[in-house]
């Protein structure tokens, strides 16, 4: 799901937290920041969200506030539309462990990362192009999510990408499997102990 920036979706969203505001070239300004507002001597006119981009930031220092419109709804649990597709790809399961190819480990060796490393998060080397490596994404049931590319010849001005990810996937943070095989042995180291 994504969103599409709607001009009156930021008006709606000063209108949710009774701001006074003012239009600026393609800036709308907030009397006060929804964030810090204003601090304790009151600054005024120091917030703003860019209409044409999206983007909201604080010029207070001691504030800073920053980011996209998307982020600002978040944090004050101002709904938002969102589109895009609503399903994802399936990706084919692995029905075995990665096959290690000599290039992806030479490559993380290069690195610092073991191939114990390697295996341990399924890390390799396509087989149709050993020099693309293959970052597997797998969510907590250890289904395989997306895939994550890394182009280990990449060189600027000549290659397109130096990484990718599967088309058209869900995204996920990488070793989430791990991050519960994790949890699921405190839990379980901490019910041997009692």
């Amino acid at each position: 799901m994504s969103y599409q920036l709607n001009e009156s979706d930021i008006y709606g969203f000063a209108n949710s937290q009774g701001a006074e505001t003012h239009l600026k070239g393609d800036e709308l300004v907030f009397k006060y920041c929804p964030y810090c507002h204003g601090g304790s001597g009151r600054d005024k006119n120091t917030f703003a969200i860019n209409i044409e981009k999206g983007v909201y930031n604080c010029k207070r220092s001691s504030c800073g506030e920053q980011g996209r419109f998307v982020e600002l709804c978040r944090d004050f649990d101002y709904p938002l539309e969102m589109s895009g597709p609503t399903f994802y790809k399936e990706l084919a399961q692995p029905k075995k462990p990665a096959e290690m190819r000599e290039s992806s480990l030479k490559y993380l060796a290069g690195r610092g990362i073991s191939r114990e490393t390697a295996e341990k998060y399924d890390i390799t080397a396509r087989k149709d192009d050993p020099k693309i490596l293959c970052f597997p994404f797998y969510d907590e049931t250890g289904k395989m999510i997306t895939i994550k590319y890394r182009n280990m010849m990449f060189k600027k001005g000549r290659d397109k990408s130096k990484e990718w990810f599967e088309k058209d996937t869900m995204p996920i943070l990488f070793g989430m499997k791990q991050c519960e095989d994790f949890t699921a042995l405190i839990i379980t180291e901490g019910q041997l102990d009692s």
